[in-house]
């Protein structure tokens, strides 16, 4: 549900707000996982919120250091987004298999 850039590096997520105390907030993402986001500024984001992050992975692999978030249509299919990440990480893989 986290497309990364690196593995440690810079990542866009997709899913909605669980609970948001305006510096950190829980996500649950498109696929069923679930984040922690911490932002420097105050974010305004209610629970049921669909939205995006833009981030960095901070060390222990399920918190992104908070951008950016975008406020998405509250009717947002996460299962949609869940399988377009799924057909873009099987594409890389093969792109990387084919191209050693």
């Amino acid at each position: 549900a986290v497309v990364s850039t690196q593995s440690t590096g810079e990542v866009s997520a997709v899913g909605k707000v669980i609970t948001n105390n305006g510096t950190t907030m829980k996500v649950e993402l498109c696929d069923g996982g679930q984040v922690t986001v911490r932002f420097s500024e105050v974010t305004e984001a209610l629970p049921s919120t669909c939205v995006e992050i833009h981030g960095r992975v901070e060390g222990d692999g399920v918190s992104i250091a908070g951008m950016q978030l975008i406020h998405l249509k509250d009717d947002t299919n996460m299962r949609i987004f869940s399988k377009g990440i799924d057909v873009c990480e099987e594409w890389v893989n093969d792109v990387f298999k084919y191209s050693s």
